[in-house]
C-alpha cells in the first residue's frame, strides 16, 4: 500500500509488514536494509545508485549535492559491510560481537533515514492451558516476535 500525492509529497508511505521466520537480528536486518534485501533492493537502495547520482551532480556543477550522495553511498557502504560482518560473526557463534555490529549498522540505517517508522504492529497469541507444543518445544514453532504463525498439526492436546 503507498499513499503519495502528485507534487505535493515526494516519499511515499506504505505499510512494509515483515513477519520474521526466526527470532534473530539478521532476519530483520538482511531484509531490510541489506543492498539484496527484500525492501532495499525493489527500492533502488544500493551503493551503485548513489554513486552514479553523485557522479551525475558532480557533471552538473552541483557539488552540494554530489557531496551529499558520496557521503549517503559511502555510509550505506558501511552499512552493508558491517550488516555481512554481523552475519558472519552469528554464524561463529560469536553473538556479542554480531549484536554490536548488528546496532551500528543499524544507526547508520536511522541516520540515513532509510525508513520513517510509524508503528510498531504486535499480537497476543493466546493457548488454552490443554494445548501442548510438539515435544513442549514451543521455540521450534513460534517467534516470539510475531505470532502469526502456528500450524495446526505441530499442536496437542
Amino acid at each position: 500500500m503507498s499513499y503519495q500525492i502528485p507534487n505535493q509529497n515526494p516519499m511515499p508511505i506504505y505499510n512494509l509488514e515483515w513477519v520474521p521466520d526466526y527470532p534473530l537480528a539478521s532476519d530483520f536486518v538482511n531484509a531490510l536494509y541489506l543492498q539484496s534485501g527484500d525492501y532495499a533492493s525493489p527500492n533502488g537502495w544500493n551503493v551503485s545508485y548513489f554513486e552514479n547520482l553523485s557522479k551525475y551532480f558532480a557533471s552538473q556543477g552541483n557539488n552540494f549535492l554530489a557531496n551529499l550522495f558520496q557521503n549517503e553511498s559511502e555510509q550505506y557502504n558501511e552499512l552493508n559491510n558491517l550488516i555481512i560482518m554481523a552475519n558472519n560473526a552469528a554464524l561463529q557463534g560469536n553473538t556479542s560481537l554480531a549484536s554490536l555490529y548488528y546496532k551500528k549498522a543499524e544507526q547508520i540505517a536511522i541516520n540515513l533515514y532509510l525508513y520513517v517508522y510509524e508503528y510498531q504492529p504486535n499480537l497476543q497469541w493466546v493457548i488454552k492451558p490443554y494445548m501442548h507444543a510438539f515435544n513442549n518445544q514451543i521455540s521450534y514453532q513460534e517467534n516470539p516476535i510475531n505470532a502469526e504463525d502456528s500450524v495446526f498439526y505441530w499442536w496437542f492436546k
